[in-house]
């Protein structure tokens, strides 16, 4: 599914790809949002199309997504691998919780940390002194 996303201020249109383990964006993408320099990447993608390709580095970033904002690894590849902007992959979606439906992905934060705020708040300082309830 192709969403609109926001990166270093510039909006593009990114395919949401569960099939896809790294966030990966074209050159002409990367150069056209002036991002800091490429770290040194060793990762080679097999499955796109039938060669294996070397990406040409990776800088992170903050992306924003349906007012999510996921801060990946973002990985560069030659323009001739994808003709797409970008693609997010399950690095970016495991954070979310996604769901697919006639009106295309929807996206919402995942809210573990209030789970566990919720957890630590939880009120033993009473404990029941009447164990009878406890089967053994």
């Amino acid at each position: 599914m192709h969403v609109p996303i926001s990166l270093a201020k510039i909006q593009f249109i990114a395919l949401c790809d569960t099939d896809s383990q790294v966030t990966i964006m074209n050159e002409n993408t990367y150069r056209s949002i002036k991002s800091q320099p490429l770290y040194p990447s060793q990762i080679i993608f097999a499955g796109i199309g039938r060669d294996k390709m070397k990406t040409i580095g990776f800088f992170h970033d903050s992306i924003a997504i349906q007012d999510i904002t996921l801060s990946p690894n973002i990985h560069v590849v030659n323009n001739n691998l994808i003709h797409l902007d970008m693609i997010v992959g399950m690095d970016c979606l495991r954070k979310t919780e996604f769901t697919f439906g006639k009106n295309g992905i929807q996206l919402r934060k995942k809210f573990h940390d209030i789970l566990m705020h919720i957890i630590n708040d939880f009120d033993d300082t009473n404990p029941v002194d009447d164990p009878s309830h406890v089967v053994n």
